[in-house]
């Protein structure tokens, strides 16, 4: 399974499970940059299902050596939620097996074309309602892309996406589900991803979880849109797995 659990702490002693992240390398996890702004050391966890089973399957831990957010990323008072992308790289390469495999990457042409084919898919161990509790098994939903200019309906009526997204999508935001079908608090930096037919990898990562307005209602969810970065992720994964 490409989906990787992000965590606070030290290998060797108490991990605090905070968000999600995707495999895409040997040795690099995609994740949103939001997911990351802290100071404690991160561990990532890969081939994880139920949290509450350590029998269940084999899960590897990793310690991770370097957190790039993009450059362009945006914290604190003056943030915004353009740009809500990082890379995360661990301390030795995954050996691939069933249960940690990499997703590959799209090019904006997959997007949309897979889009209309079939349903992205998004996966995380989030609360399953507004304010309750987090999941310890991993939860996923369908989450069908939604019409750009409708994304941007929704931005304009609402105070607090306004001043995330102050210049709306601007080609670099998705939003995708709605009708009951969405993400939740803790599923950030997870994958929204579209099934693929082929031997290197089970799915296209199309979108990070970055934002939602509630969960499970009837506004979509907005994700950072993974092909807008291409050349970003490449020079910087590719530069160190050849």
């Amino acid at each position: 399974m490409l989906k990787a659990i992000l965590g606070e702490g030290e290998e060797s002693g108490d991990i605090r499970w905070t968000t999600g992240g995707t495999l895409i390398s040997f040795r690099w996890i995609l994740t949103a940059a939001s997911s990351v702004e802290t100071s404690r050391p991160l561990v990532v966890r890969l081939g994880e299902h139920d949290l509450s089973d350590p029998y269940e399957t084999i899960t590897e831990i990793f310690n991770v050596t370097q957190t790039i957010p993009h450059p362009n990323w945006r914290s604190g008072l003056s943030r915004t939620n353009y740009h809500n992308i990082a890379l995360l790289r661990l301390d030795r390469e995954v050996s691939f097996r069933p249960i940690s495999f990499p997703a590959c990457l799209p090019t904006k042409e997959d997007t949309l074309s897979l889009g209309r084919k079939s349903t992205p898919i998004v996966a995380g161990w989030g609360t399953t309602s507004f304010g309750g509790k987090e999941s310890n098994i991993l939860q996923k939903a369908k989450a069908p892309l939604i019409d750009p200019s409708k994304c941007e309906e929704v931005v304009s009526r609402y105070n607090f996406l306004k001043r995330i997204y102050p210049n709306g999508m601007m080609g670099q935001v998705l939003c995708a589900g709605g009708a009951g079908q969405d993400l939740c608090q803790g599923d950030t930096g997870g994958p929204l991803m579209l099934p693929r037919d082929g031997e290197k990898c089970q799915y296209n990562v199309i979108g990070i979880v970055s934002t939602g307005v509630g969960c499970g209602g009837d506004f979509p969810g907005f994700y950072t849109q993974v092909s807008s970065y291409l050349d970003w992720i490449e020079g910087i994964v590719w530069k160190s797995d050849p």
